[in-house]
């Protein structure tokens, strides 16, 4: 019994360290990111077998840094790893050499009051700040 114990929690202790994002607000994650911006995924790829994928968004909207026309993005295989989905829409906090994960590029479908927060980051980047 100790054993079977011991074997169903092995089994699901890597759900217990799933990603726990705070709820989004821009400009929480602003802080952390080197540029910000608003892009739809035109490709993805994974990178190697250790789980790194690598996406490349066509840029519509640039609030933060030195953002191109076309951007791309690295995720490393953690517990806050996201899925790219083609042609889907993504607000990006992009972080030191262009890593991102689930809590910093999010897709426009799952962000409460998007319209709001688009509106910050526009007056942000008026801003230059």
């Amino acid at each position: 019994m100790k054993y079977l114990i011991t074997f169903l929690l092995l089994l699901v202790a890597p759900l217990a360290t799933a990603c726990k994002c705070i709820e989004f607000n821009a400009g929480q994650y602003l802080s952390n990111a080197e540029k910000v911006y608003l892009g739809r995924i035109i490709n993805s790829q994974m990178l190697g077998s250790e789980g790194h994928m690598s996406a490349t968004l066509k840029v519509t909207e640039k609030y933060r840094g030195e953002v191109f026309d076309l951007e791309e993005v690295v995720q490393r295989s953690s517990g806050c790893s996201l899925f790219f989905t083609l042609n889907e829409e993504y607000l990006v906090f992009e972080g030191k050499d262009g890593e991102v994960n689930q809590c910093s590029m999010r897709s426009i479908r799952y962000i409460h009051d998007l319209e709001n927060q688009l509106k910050t980051l526009r007056k942000i980047a008026e801003l230059g700040l």
